[in-house]
């Protein structure tokens, strides 16, 4: 019997890197190293160019030291005196933890640190950085792999997990990219036929009479450093040429990383499924997947899991068609289509690392976790079908003048036939019982038909995403019982709770959270009875009565960062468009999350766009007791506008 060797997993090897420098400049992404920040700033003002670094960029420690160098005498004036010039080193991590990622010749790999040794070279000094990658000591890497770790300067270490006192094995040391330019140089001018018409460009600027003169001079180390110039541009082209990608298609991820570090640090020790989502967040940061592979992959083993039905691709299927029909928009712009996919995931890490942190605040709902997988996963799945809609419609009416929308036809003729009826009477009943305190009872449809027709026109007119996904999640549960399936039953509460119970104490309130969280619904509900609008029904959003509703919503509007678009603006402008997560906490003093804009000051549109949405929000989620919410939006100037979701609701 062969003895089973452990595997060690990503977060592991990071907690092993975190302990060997915890008393240096370590952090774990670009935008926390002040050092890093003031780098490019220096960079930016010496070329003066506007070029951007992705906060997003996905990195696992970076290492910041200070270092000093020897000013050439030429140059001495220029310094003020100085001899010695002070700079950051910086030198990055990146963990591997598992043997599979060294095979087929590892090109995510390759690709990932070719882009980030030219990448960041262009942000900064060649010199002043390295790259080294961290494995357990038990696995093992091919001969391919350890050659290109050789060739290309790239550090390896082998490193004892559980044993911190024990030095890392040191395979291969890391080189500045600088370093392996000079030495290619070096041996480049011994064939001199290679360097082509760049001996003649040197021997012009340098004054040099004859190759045995130029070689001797390359020779020497600090000559060789001088004629390394050469190399700058070879620098500045490799991010598209040579490392064949740009941070949009490789570089930048977005989903944020410090969501994913916090999911890994807190280990969900409360919400069900953590075990389960922090394996695969390792996974996931292990072998560097696609976004958009990662979320379908991890929707779909948590639904499985636990739910008991398989979760729809439906949305992820045609987003990209979205992405590119929806590019350019209409007159103003009004149209363009933002991915909702990555983003449902992002809201679904947010609100989970609250419930496991405040489980004992969500007592309201039976398998609170179990609810909130459901609501965030599906919240925007029927966003495709309001977009299309209106698209069709413009598409006819400017083609044939026809007004009419093309589907409404059928969702009414279906509208009793194919259950919407049935799954509205649930929304109707739980909308009362939650926010009114009232029980639903006898004839309902007449009772409440202002309600039910206000439901059947955003249905059958207004396609509008939320109610539509409330309605599909509501039906795929009953289909799923009609047909004798038992899974939900097995899944959810191992066949000890009847389906009607677990279809009204764990999937309607997510259906009810997914009906309400469009701003534009429930706005609707708030106001007074008219021709427009259904009875009110809500005043304020208190997170008592419905804390799944109030945290969606919540969650679904602070995130904002990494969300792709194929728009045709020009690239500056679209960038300077986008927000980032700057922090997160949730502690005893409750949630805060900061949103950062590095390009906008409050003065500006874009940003005050943003506040406006937020004061209304913080009018409308009233959380009285137990969990303070609050949201902070920093400017390119670091003004803070601050919104708290903390009050007395006046109903």
């Amino acid at each position: 019997m062969t003895e089973e060797i452990e595997r060690y997993n990503h977060s592991q090897t990071i907690e092993w890197l975190e302990k060997k420098f915890e008393k240096e400049k370590i952090y774990k992404d670009l935008e926390e190293s002040p050092e890093f920040q003031a780098d490019v700033k220096e960079a930016k003002d010496r070329e003066k160019e506007e070029f951007f670094v992705y906060p997003q960029l996905s990195i696992d420690l970076i290492w910041v030291r200070e270092e000093s160098e020897r000013i050439d005498e030429d140059q001495i004036e220029k310094a003020n005196g100085r001899t010695k010039k002070i700079f950051n080193h910086y030198t990055l991590f990146f963990a591997v933890s598992s043997k599979a990622i060294f095979e087929e010749e590892m090109k995510d790999l390759k690709r990932r640190l070719l882009f980030y040794q030219f990448y960041l070279s262009r942000i900064s000094e060649p010199k002043r950085f390295q790259i080294i990658v961290v494995v357990p000591h038990n696995v093992d890497v091919p001969e391919q792999s350890l050659k290109f770790f050789e060739e290309n300067g790239f550090g390896l270490w082998k490193v004892k997990i559980g044993k911190e006192d024990e030095k890392e094995e040191e395979v291969y040391h890391p080189k500045s990219l600088r370093t392996r330019m000079i030495e290619e140089f070096k041996v480049s001018v011994d064939e001199p036929e290679n360097l082509g018409e760049t001996i003649e460009k040197i021997f012009k600027k340098e004054n040099l009479k004859d190759l045995s003169t130029f070689k001797k001079a390359i020779k020497e180390k600090e000559n060789a450093e001088g004629f390394a110039i050469f190399f700058d541009q070879y620098i500045l082209d490799a991010v598209d040429a040579i490392a064949g990608v740009t941070p949009d298609e490789f570089g930048k991820r977005y989903i944020d990383r410090r969501l994913l570090n916090l999911i890994l640090m807190s280990k969900l020790e409360k919400v069900s499924y953590g075990k389960m989502l922090v394996e695969l967040v390792n996974e996931h940061l292990d072998e560097n997947k696609d976004d958009y592979q990662f979320v379908s992959e991890a929707f779909s083993s948590l639904w499985e899991e636990n739910i008991g039905i398989p979760y729809s691709n439906f949305l992820m299927t045609f987003e990209p068609a979205l992405l590119h029909v929806f590019a350019e928009g209409e007159e103003k712009r009004e149209k363009i289509y933002r991915d909702h996919y990555i983003h449902q995931f992002q809201v679904f890490l947010l609100g989970t690392y609250i419930i496991d942190k405040f489980y004992d605040t969500f007592k309201k709902l039976k398998k609170p976790e179990i609810s909130w997988l459901i609501a965030a996963s599906f919240h925007d799945m029927a966003y495709p079908v309001q977009l299309y809609d209106g698209w069709v419609r413009g598409f006819f009416q400017k083609v044939f003048n026809v007004p009419i929308k093309l589907a409404q036809l059928e969702l009414k003729s279906n509208f009793v036939d194919q259950s919407f009826l049935s799954c509205m009477g649930y929304l109707i009943c739980s909308l009362y019982l939650f926010h009114k305190d009232e029980t639903v009872k006898g004839n309902w449809i007449a009772d409440k038909n202002e309600l039910v027709q206000f439901f059947y026109q955003e249905i059958t007119e207004g396609k509008n995403h939320c109610i539509l996904s409330s309605m599909s999640l509501l039906k795929i549960v009953q289909d799923t019982n009609f047909n004798k399936k038992n899974t939900i039953k097995k899944k959810i509460s191992h066949g000890k709770d009847k389906f009607e119970d677990i279809l009204k104490e764990v999937f309607v309130p997510s259906a009810l959270a997914i009906a309400l969280h469009d701003k534009e619904i429930w706005q609707k509900l708030r106001k007074e009875s008219d021709k427009d609008n259904p009875p009110k029904i809500l005043d304020n959003l208190e997170f008592e009565k419905d804390p799944l509703s109030f945290l969606l919503i919540f969650c679904d509007n602070v995130q904002e960062w990494g969300r792709p678009s194929k728009s045709q603006e020009k690239e500056e402008d679209e960038k300077r468009r986008r927000f980032y997560l700057k922090e997160f906490i949730c502690d005893s003093n409750g949630v805060k999350i900061t949103l950062w804009t590095p390009n906008y000051t409050k003065e500006e549109k874009f940003f005050q766009k943003k506040q406006d949405e937020l004061r209304e929000l913080e009018g409308f989620l009233q959380q009285t007791s137990a969990i303070k919410f609050s949201i902070c939006l920093r400017d390119k100037d670091n003004e803070v506008e601050n919104f708290s979701m903390e009050g007395t609701s006046s109903s």
